[in-house]
């Protein structure tokens, strides 16, 4: 049996499938945007948009809510029965011929950059993202037709559009002046500037926020708003100049009454009615950062990023009023999954412990206010939390998840740059100073035991060595990955390799494919690299360098996900050979990367967190019997140090076959048997403990588990237990 097992090993390969990673859900998120639309109020939180009856003000109800895809809403516009939704790289158009459920009819893209404000005027479509306004023909909102585009200045806040008169600013050269400009859109494939007014010079504050009503331009600029006269078409005149009392964000007029958002997170009411001579009626406490306010009637609709949206009755100016609010937003980061808990760092609750079973209804079962954190690890029953670039590791027990409380912190007077966790020690790089080596005896208060003076990043530790990412002290500042058998604490240079110059090289992340000698994969600023341990040498095999930074990479044990911020801004997923196998439809602004069985978890700073299903990417092919590529098996986490959770799928052909899953050790001796019964389904997941047939745990090492069909193998796939 063991020449048997050992074989299927080595004939085994990966084939990557181009498939879908078909979305399944999302929690939470930013609110960036609403509007209102007869009697239904539409706002999102992340990729959700919800649907509220309004017909009531006084009975405000949440009745339903659609999704947009893996992106997040940033704003929001009706025109007739047409909703439309800009997201980064791109914006929806839904029909509202049925209000209360919207219907998808386009996806216009934007490429790389995000529609932040949306215009209309007769047949055309203004989007406007990153200092670029393009203008589409949306005649036929099915298959609306890109007519042309206009540069403007950076700040995407500064257009606004009077009739066919879009106004945007505009800087000439690096030290030059700044213009406001107006294009006639009359002839939309060729816009026209027919009006120009010299704002002032490079030196001088940009413009903020501009807006118009009737035949006057608002410009923002600081705590200041500047009225111009645009009543013919090619001229802009300068009416007056008033101060406000604090810094804008934003503008919204109605009627007579100007509402200003200032970064003070207040809310300001005008009286313009004199435009001359305007009058602060009232300042309201908003109480939050405000990201966009809509006005409609009598109602204020405020949207806050990650901190809520509501309503707000402003009747009676001097009695404005919250009729409506909606608070289960949140920002996410750091994650990590251990069988069916998902601990999570939240921007509102802190840390969060998810009951993950039912994919459909996750449940929270506990929370501790901390500080958000960008790397959680778990060893035994803690969780040792950090940020980068900060001085201090927080641990946390987390024995009873409804109830996680801190235990201790290791500060360090420098900030740390790195720290594993593995079988009894805890490694932790102290930037300009050295590795501490703490004793995790008792791991909710760890103490530490040696010091070694050394020079380094990144690190990960195998049995007795350890990988340290290290860089010269002088230009250019070649990177390293350098190997050191600390062995007895000796700390004695084994090897060195050199990555690269550049800061593309730099490395963000260690992980192990584990084996006897496990293959190492190095997460760099601007793509992966891959590297083998031959006798104690390292030698660098590839790197795969990607044209924007990664900012996050997650390893599976059989793919690396790699978070890349330019290109198409999806999640790249690669093979072991750094070859990219699939190009996912995931957004790439991911804060964190977790796995539940056959899915996958990513954390956001707008979009809450989101699953994904997981498309079967490591079908295993055996040279002896063709059908094994039906046989889906896998397991994770890999590798484990108390669990872990096998799943499989069976074809439609054997599901009446009788089926065992066992556990060998590398030796090829049988130690567990986890299921032994016909196969009448299609998939299934099974949680093993480390355990053999007499319940005991079994020791640190590389371990095989076989699906077998009629006691004839089918798929064979290794793990690895750490104790």
């Amino acid at each position: 049996m063991k020449g048997f097992i050992l074989t299927l090993i080595t004939i085994f390969s990966c084939v990557l499938l181009s498939q879908e990673y078909n979305f399944i859900s999302q929690y939470e998120g930013s609110n960036p945007t609403g509007i209102r639309y007869e009697d239904y109020v539409y706002f999102n939180s992340g990729g959700n948009i919800h649907i509220l009856d309004f017909s009531d003000p006084d009975n405000i109800s949440l009745i339903d809510d659609f999704h947009i895809g893996h992106q997040m809403a940033y704003s929001m516009h009706i025109k007739d029965e047409l909703l439309f939704i800009g997201i980064s790289r791109g914006c929806l158009i839904y029909s509202l011929e049925n209000p209360d459920n919207p219907q998808l009819l386009n996806h216009i893209s934007a490429q790389n950059n995000t529609v932040r404000m949306i215009f209309t005027v007769d047949s055309l479509l203004i989007n406007i993202d990153v200092g670029i306004a393009r203008i589409y023909n949306i005649e036929n909102p099915n298959e609306p037709e890109y007519l042309s585009y206009i540069t403007f200045e950076y700040d995407e806040q500064a257009f606004c559009l009077n009739n066919r008169i879009l106004y945007g600013s505009v800087q000439v050269g690096y030290s030059g002046p700044q213009y406001i400009l107006g294009y006639d859109l009359t002839d939309a494939e060729n816009p026209e500037i027919i009006a120009d007014y010299l704002f002032g010079w490079y030196y001088d504050p940009h413009p903020d926020y501009m807006v118009t009503r009737e035949n006057n331009l608002f410009v923002a600029v600081n705590d200041s708003c500047k009225i111009y006269d645009i009543s013919v078409n090619d001229e802009i005149n300068h009416i007056t100049t008033f101060e406000l009392p604090e810094y804008v964000d934003i503008i919204r007029i109605e009627n007579d009454i100007m509402f200003v958002e200032s970064d003070d997170s207040n809310l300001l009411l005008l009286d313009i009615s004199d435009i001359e001579n305007p009058e602060v009626l009232t300042t309201h406490e908003i109480g939050y950062d405000i990201s966009d306010v809509f006005i409609t009637s009598n109602f204020i609709l405020v949207s806050g990023y990650s901190l809520g949206f509501s309503i707000l009755n402003f009747s009676d100016v001097n009695d404005i009023h919250q009729i409506y609010s909606y608070d289960e937003t949140d920002s996410f980061y750091a994650i990590k999954i251990l069988d069916d808990l998902a601990y999570m760092s939240s921007h509102v609750d802190g840390l969060e412990i998810i009951d993950i079973s039912n994919i459909e209804e996750h449940q929270t079962l506990g929370h501790y206010p901390a500080e958000m954190f960008e790397t959680i690890e778990l060893y035994d029953s803690y969780l040792y939390c950090f940020n980068d670039f900060d001085t201090l590791l927080t641990i946390f027990d987390v024995y009873d998840p409804q109830n996680p409380f801190p235990t201790g912190t290791i500060e360090m007077e420098n900030y740390i740059s790195d720290f594993c966790l593995v079988e009894n020690y805890l490694y932790v790089m102290e930037f300009n100073s050295g590795m501490h080596i703490f004793d995790l005896t008792e791991p909710g208060t760890p103490y530490e035991i040696f010091f070694e003076s050394i020079s380094g990043s990144k690190l990960n530790v195998f049995e007795n060595l350890l990988y340290l990412a290290d860089q010269a002290s002088e230009y250019p500042y070649e990177k390293y990955l350098k190997l050191y058998n600390i062995d007895n604490f000796s700390f004695e240079l084994l090897s060195q390799v050199l990555l690269g110059e550049g800061t593309e090289y730099s490395v963000k992340d260690i992980f192990f494919e584990y084996d006897e000698n496990p293959e190492i994969y190095l997460h760099l600023y601007r793509g992966v690299a891959s590297l083998s341990n031959s006798s104690n040498q390292l030698i660098l095999n590839d790197v795969l360098i990607l044209p924007g930074i990664t900012s996050k990479t997650f390893y599976d044990g059989y793919y690396i996900y790699a978070a890349n911020s330019l290109g198409s801004g999806s999640i790249n997923v690669i093979n072991p050979d750094l070859e990219i196998g699939i190009e996912t439809t995931i957004p790439a602004y991911a804060n964190g990367f977790s796995k539940h069985h056959n899915t996958l978890f990513i954390t956001q700073s707008s979009s809450g967190y989101s699953i994904y299903d997981i498309p079967y990417t490591d079908v295993l092919e055996n040279e002896y019997d063709p059908s094994t590529d039906h046989f889906l098996i896998r397991n994770y986490p890999n590798p484990f140090n108390q669990s872990t959770s096998l799943t499989f799928s069976i074809p439609e052909e054997c599901r009446q076959n009788s089926i065992e899953l066992n556990i060998y050790n590398i030796k090829g001796q049988l130690i567990n048997t986890l299921i032994s019964e016909p196969s009448n389904f299609k998939e299934r997941a099974i949680t093993w403990f480390g355990d053999n047939f007499e319940n005991e745990p079994v020791s640190t090492g590389i371990y095989l588990y076989t699906l077998e069909i009629d006691g004839k193998p089918k798929a064979t796939r290794k793990m690895t237990l750490l104790r």
